[in-house]
């Protein structure tokens, strides 16, 4: 996924800004990362990968999800299927991402860099300006899947 894909789909929130608000704030409990723009508080589905993103920002790691954006979607309809929610606290934790994907493809450090074709790593020195292109009405979520 490159970092302008959205992570939540129900509040159309980039990986890009997730990752400059995680190494802006650096949340100790990963539920405040729901601080940014509600992620995580719609169906659930996002909250492991926050839950992944808050620590490697606390650790100073680069963060990525090495998967497409549509096999991302598919995973999200199955998951929203189920009967089970993730939750921050009680429910599915970062621990948890790769079983929640199924296969589910997590990098962090130099690889995830090299995947993305440079630094990955999101520039917050412009104040938390994160320069994402649109306002996420654009981008090509599989049809049906905003909430």
């Amino acid at each position: 996924m490159e970092l302008d894909d959205d992570i939540c789909y129900c509040y159309h929130v980039s990986l890009r800004k997730l990752i400059n608000f995680a190494r802006r704030e650096q949340p100790t409990i990963p539920s405040r990362m729901s601080e940014c723009l509600g992620a995580g508080t719609g169906c659930g589905w996002c909250i492991p990968i926050l839950c992944k993103i808050a620590e490697a920002a606390r650790e100073g790691r680069v963060f990525a999800v090495e998967m497409t954006p549509e096999e991302y979607g598919d995973r999200r309809r199955e998951y929203r299927k189920g009967g089970d929610k993730n939750r921050f606290e009680g429910g599915a934790g970062a621990s948890d991402f790769q079983e929640a994907l199924g296969a589910g493809r997590l990098q962090d450090g130099a690889d995830a860099d090299a995947k993305q074709g440079g630094d990955s790593r999101a520039d917050s020195s412009n104040g938390g300006a994160d320069g994402d292109k649109d306002s996420g009405a654009e981008r090509g979520h599989p049809e049906g899947e905003r909430s």
